[in-house]
């Protein structure tokens, strides 16, 4: 569990540097001057083109140009940096203060415009906002990098026992071609647990398909699965999924006759599209997954047993967030954090 001082040190002030550029050199030294004192590393140009070769070179935090400059426009040079680097702060300076040219720079993707002429206190709030922006979105990744690193699997986060022991299956799972499937209630995050399988294997350069088998009625089910060979032919998602991973989410939703005819793609490696002849091969770890027990689905007759012997090679049961209380004050900085940037 990450302690209060943990949090604090992630959050310490960084130095951030600013590059200055304007033509008129006793604005460029008064913003130096003011800037240096707050604690920036301050660099300065009077032209564009040098501007670029100093922003290319030392990497800015925030850019504070000129809209109008001797060789290059401002927006030219807003353009050309958040080229460079989207993350750089741009603040254009206006001698003319127009509602258009503001407008046409923030849609162009500056942060914000500050027009002539303005006291250092204005200077002063509008880099310190910017600079409270850059450092909090550093915070959010060096965190992120830390939860990953240390409590989560992608985008699930845990430090339960319960969580650790399923992380732990994830782990040794993932880099076979073993068919996985995950049992757990809705919204306790078996697709992420899915994709997280498919990230840690072998096959994560490939496509990760996933298709809700509760979302679409049968006849449409199959054609979605298989593809379609009448007419106008059409791909099926297994085939799409040919080399990487297919996700059957809710598959106990699934009508039997489809769950026989899924199983004998599964078994031959091979697909027949709806209205076709010809065997297409697919290459497929499949997951499935469902929100009910699959041994009463089968008792039901919901699920056929054959079927679910098939899927069923690793079980990986998600518990909800209910049985793992001591994970709730770790997701709630995550997601504070997370809304936070936004």
């Amino acid at each position: 569990r990450l302690s209060p001082a943990s949090f604090m040190s992630i959050t310490l002030e960084q130095t951030l540097s600013i590059l200055v550029v304007d033509d008129e050199e006793l604005l460029l030294r008064s913003c130096a001057r003011i800037l240096e004192h707050e604690g920036y590393v301050v660099h300065t140009a009077s032209r564009g083109q040098e501007a670029l070769e100093l922003a290319r070179r030392h990497r800015p935090d925030i850019v504070l140009t000129d809209l109008v400059l001797p060789d290059l426009g401002g927006m030219d040079l807003l353009r050309e940096i958040k080229a460079m680097d989207e993350r750089t702060l741009v603040i254009m300076i206006t001698g003319f203060a127009t509602v258009d040219s503001s407008i046409e720079a923030i849609q162009a993707g500056a942060y914000d415009y500050i027009p002539k002429p303005f006291t250092a206190t204005q200077l002063q709030i509008l880099v310190g906002r910017a600079a409270n922006q850059i450092r909090l979105a550093r915070d959010n990744e060096r965190l992120r990098d830390e939860l990953g690193a240390r409590y989560s699997l992608e985008n699930v986060i845990g430090t339960s026992e319960p969580m650790q022991r399923l992380f732990s299956i994830v782990h040794r799972v993932a880099p076979t071609d073993a068919s996985v499937f995950i049992r757990g209630e809705s919204g306790t995050g078996k697709e992420l647990i899915a994709r997280a399988i498919h990230q840690k294997s072998g096959r994560s350069g490939a496509e990760f398909v996933a298709i809700n088998c509760a979302a679409f009625p049968e006849t449409l089910l199959e054609s979605e699965l298989f593809g379609h060979g009448a007419g106008i032919q059409k791909r099926g998602l297994m085939e799409v999924a040919s080399g990487g991973t297919f996700f059957l989410d809710e598959v106990c939703e699934m009508d039997l006759d489809l769950q026989a005819k899924l199983l004998r793609a599964l078994q031959e490696r091979s697909v027949r599209r709806v209205g076709g002849e010809t065997e297409i091969p697919v290459n497929i770890r499949v997951i499935a997954a469902s929100n009910r027990d699959p041994l009463e689905a089968v008792a039901e007759g919901r699920l056929r047993q054959d079927l679910y012997f098939r899927l069923n090679v690793v079980p990986i049961e998600v518990p909800p967030l209910r049985e793992r209380r001591e994970d709730i004050p770790l997701l709630v900085e995550s997601f504070l954090r997370r809304y936070a940037e936004k």
